[in-house]
């Protein structure tokens, strides 16, 4: 593929927030075997129109779509720190997906990375076991110990209501604030089975 720009498209925009995204995919998920380039004009936006541009622009016009794709490549060849930054900067276009946010939340904790506040409240709002353990981890690790145990108990309840295994991490949190509190909220007692 030479190095020369084969074919420039031009796109105007002017409060286009609900289709400027879908438009830029759309370019930006082109297979040619000839570069091109894009040029988008924001004609003064009133709306997310510019923002969402920019933030194209600085990923450098990759779809959320691929950089997603070259996170999970790139964490399946331990490349994780690398794969971590990607999942960041696109988690908003992510916030309601299970992979994205749970595995944002494993590399963390795995290399002991901070988590921002709106990664956090995209996995609350998630809501299923196994991310709302990780959730609960970061927060033990962060001294937030309510926090973290009101989040297990979460955990537990959904995992116990879907059959899944409970984790052991929980109960380790029982003895940081002391088992009878929870045992006074719960239908967990000393004979529950840990599976």
């Amino acid at each position: 593929m030479s190095n020369e720009v084969v074919v420039s498209a031009y796109c105007l925009a002017y409060n286009h927030e609900k289709y400027i995204e879908k438009t830029l995919n759309g370019f930006v998920n082109q297979k040619t075997d000839f570069k091109y380039q894009v040029i988008v004009h924001d004609d003064a936006s009133t709306d997310r129109t510019a923002e969402i541009i920019k933030k194209y622009e600085a990923l450098g016009l990759s779809s959320p779509e691929l950089l997603r794709n070259k996170a999970i490549i790139l964490n399946n060849l331990n490349y994780s720190l690398e794969a971590f930054q990607i999942l960041l900067s696109i988690s908003s276009n992510y916030s309601r997906d299970p992979y994205v946010i749970g595995t944002i939340l494993a590399i963390a904790i795995c290399y002991k990375r901070e988590v921002p506040k709106e990664i956090i409240n995209y996995a609350i709002e998630i809501d299923t076991s196994i991310i709302l353990y990780h959730v609960a981890i970061i927060y033990e690790r962060n001294n937030k110990i309510t926090e973290a145990f009101n989040i297990a108990t979460r955990s537990l309840i959904i995992a116990k209501s879907k059959n899944e295994p409970i984790f052991g991490y929980f109960f380790s949190l029982l003895t940081k604030l002391g088992k009878e509190s929870f045992y006074e909220n719960s239908d967990v007692n000393d004979n529950t089975a840990v599976i």
